[in-house]
């Protein structure tokens, strides 16, 4: 018919925050594998983070030693 519109359901899902694949709406991560990576990449952001924080404060201190 020329009025109707062909129009599919979407399943109720959700994406893995580490890989994007689709899986049910109940978890976050679709594998144990991907869970270990995203908390692996986490923990690196931290310490880079932790580091640049560090290494800014030390510049802080030493001109403020020299001035």
């Amino acid at each position: 018919m020329a009025g109707e519109k062909n129009v599919q359901q979407i399943v109720q899902h959700k994406h893995c925050i580490n890989c994007g694949r689709a899986q049910p709406p109940d978890k976050q991560y679709c594998s144990d594998r991907c869970e270990t990576e995203f908390s692996t990449l986490q923990n690196r952001k931290k310490m880079v983070l932790y580091a640049n924080y560090g290494m800014i404060l030390f510049l802080v201190v030493v001109l403020i030693v020299y001035m």
